[in-house]
């Protein structure tokens, strides 16, 4: 809800939850030390705080870059509140119809990512298309019915680490709370970049029923993050000077050239 003008100079800290300072000055003061960095190249969920004080769930990719003696972050942040939303629909409505497939398929086929739905004993409950579109030239109807064994080689043979399917056997077929978010290189039929999430999916007498997987294609925002830190590397490496200010003039960033 901010201006542009009104966040320029200013702290993190507004936009961090009252709850999560002290753990967010904690992390400034360790990578300042020259500690080990936690979340810096990587992608984590994490709450956010709006300028009217709500707070909402946000997706952050961090990266930073050194010029002399100065270091720099820069922040990717994304509102996942949909997201969010779209997955406790998905997980509430699966409990409460007992894994019904006709009415679980609705939910599924909404959604641009993956979704596998699978019992504790391994049956594959139902698919989505776009699960279907990323693995599988086959129907979803082809799918649903079988057990994830039946689907062994060609699973172990999509991934470049063929241990991804042992995972996925193990979090199926057992009770807990285990949440995966887990970076997998999907290697056929071709190459794609996905993040694994996995969460037990239960009914309303809270009794295990098996676990919702679900693939979400990154390929593309890899490879814009990758076009990110390439021009970040440009300007620092550039022979022109390149000086960057604010909207009042206020020079914050020259690269060494200048």
């Amino acid at each position: 809800g901010y201006d542009k003008a009104e966040m320029q100079g200013k702290g993190m800290d507004q936009l961090v939850p009252t709850r999560y300072r002290e753990m967010h000055h904690d992390g400034v003061f360790r990578v300042s030390a020259g500690g080990e960095p936690h979340v810096i190249g990587k992608t984590v969920e994490l709450h956010g705080l709006r300028k009217d004080g709500s707070e909402f769930p946000l997706e952050l990719s961090l990266a930073s870059w050194e010029s002399g003696p100065s270091k720099f972050y820069s922040a990717i942040i994304r509102d996942i509140t949909e997201r969010k939303l779209a997955e406790q629909k998905s997980k509430a409505a699966f409990a409460e119809i007992e894994f019904a497939q006709t009415k679980a398929r609705s939910i599924l086929d909404a959604s641009t990512d993956g979704m596998l739905l699978v019992t504790a004993e391994l049956k594959i409950i139902s698919v989505n298309r776009s699960f279907c579109k990323i693995f599988f030239d086959k129907h979803p109807r082809e799918i649903a019915g079988h057990t994830l064994l039946d689907f062994q080689n060609q699973f172990e043979g999509f991934f470049k680490d063929p241990a991804v399917f042992s995972e996925l056997i193990q979090s199926a077929a057992h009770d807990f709370e285990r949440v995966l978010a887990d970076t997998v290189i999907q290697i056929a039929p071709q190459f794609r970049e996905l993040q694994l999430l996995s969460n037990p999916v239960r009914n309303s007498a809270n009794e295990y029923l098996g676990r919702l997987f679900i693939f979400r294609d990154i390929t593309e925002r890899r490879r814009a993050e990758e076009q990110l830190r390439k021009l970040s590397r440009a300007v620092e490496q550039s022979p022109a000077s390149v000086v960057i200010t604010d909207t009042t003039g206020t020079i914050e960033y020259v690269n060494p050239k200048f």
